[in-house]
């Protein structure tokens, strides 16, 4: 007998404490999404920015396929102007 919890299998059930995920990219980076990242940090910080400071859960508006993890570890990682 298959163990299940409200009617599902065990297998269907998300595990306590992870988060579904949302279809994010896994894919790498395109050209078009790094220029469009420089994009909005410049226009909505300035070129002068401290990572720190960025809400990268705003950017998260611009980049509806990717997690606010995803965005600021590529900004931090990659465009070292903050």
């Amino acid at each position: 007998m298959m163990a299940s919890i409200m009617g599902l299998p065990m297998a269907a059930v998300p595990q306590a404490g992870r988060r579904q995920s949302r279809d994010k990219k896994k894919a790498p980076w395109t050209a078009e999404e790094d220029a469009e990242l420089r994009r909005w940090v410049r226009a909505t910080y300035g070129d002068a920015v401290e990572a720190s400071v960025v809400e990268w859960s705003s950017a998260a508006s611009v980049f509806p396929n990717r997690s606010t993890k995803q965005i600021r570890e590529r900004s931090v990682r990659c465009f070292m102007y903050f």
